[in-house]
């Protein structure tokens, strides 16, 4: 596994996840490697005037699949600015933890469906990406509920949507490791949410 330690290493995986989105083997690859990240929130989030996180999925050029976390506050235009410390960087890793942790239905039943279903749903988003928008490139995760030096996991999930293509929209479920009997869901995919102010895109 090769080490993210530069602004220059997250742009890299960011790009080479987005140059692997209409490949299912590859992006199989990643998706096989686990559904979920572990976390300490770094973040004063009300300091920063903006509770909301972006998360960006890359890929190291050995296949390593990974989130990374930048509060939307920092993710400014002139990338080139951008401090490698704003991001927390994640591996994702196997389901971590139990999923009966969470106990409302909803939140399992969307974490067990990408465990059943992502293979699935990987190949229906890339034939069907004209009406799709394809594979997510990032998500919008607002997250005021974030308490500065806890511990979260947020888990990969599958929603279903009757709108929807596929009938599936990717999904993250979030919990607080000290209270795992509350689950949040606030993410939206991008696409189909709007790309905008996404500068690492």
């Amino acid at each position: 596994m090769a080490t993210i330690n530069s602004l220059g290493d997250v742009q890299r995986c960011i790009k080479n996840w987005q140059s692997i989105l209409t490949d299912e083997t590859k992006i199989m690859n990643c998706f096989n490697q686990g559904n979920a990240i572990n976390y300490v929130n770094q973040y004063d989030l009300a300091q920063l005037g903006n509770t909301n996180l972006h998360v960006y999925p890359g890929v190291d050029t050995d296949g390593t699949f990974y989130m990374f976390l930048i509060p939307a506050a920092l993710d400014v235009p002139n990338t080139s600015s951008i401090a490698f410390n704003s991001f927390t960087v994640c591996q994702v890793q196997p389901n971590l933890g139990d999923s009966n942790q969470i106990p409302t239905q909803e939140a399992i039943l969307r974490i067990d469906t990408w465990k059943k279903d992502y293979s699935t749903w990987t190949k229906n988003q890339i034939e069907k990406r004209s009406l799709t928008g394809g594979i997510f490139e990032a998500f919008h995760m607002p997250a005021s509920y974030m308490i500065q030096g806890d511990k979260y996991i947020t888990y990969l999930g599958l929603q279903t949507d009757a709108s929807a293509a596929t009938g599936l929209t990717a999904d993250l479920i979030t919990t607080d490791i000290k209270y795992a009997n509350v689950y949040y869901d606030t993410a939206m995919p991008v696409p189909p949410f709007s790309p905008v102010n996404f500068n690492l895109l």
